[in-house]
């Protein structure tokens, strides 16, 4: 097994395309997005219900080491920061097959 950051994200959709961008960016890209999820937090209610799919959220989950980590943590938070969102960082193992 290998040693691993798990990173949750959840965001609006177009904050994902940026988050995205910036995984890019650092070489991360292996990731898992799901869209259209649901949820309330500190600003309110995000159902998706809008006339257009920009309102709905995205749920990213993605695996990286602690140096990739470290790479994009402050950017991540700046994006976060501005548009809102959650992200957890929590340690995984990789069961390589």
């Amino acid at each position: 097994m290998k040693v691993l950051k798990k990173i949750e994200i959840v965001t609006g959709a177009i904050e994902s395309k940026k988050i995205l961008t910036l995984l890019e960016k650092h070489g991360i890209t292996d990731y898992t997005m799901m869209q259209n999820v649901t949820g309330k937090g500190s600003r309110g209610l995000r159902d998706g219900d809008g006339l257009h799919a920009a309102f709905q959220n995205r749920f990213i989950l993605l695996a990286c080491t602690e140096e990739e980590l470290n790479k994009i943590v402050e950017p991540l938070r700046a994006i976060l920061k501005k548009s809102g969102g959650m992200c957890l960082v929590s340690d995984a193992f990789w069961l390589i097959h």
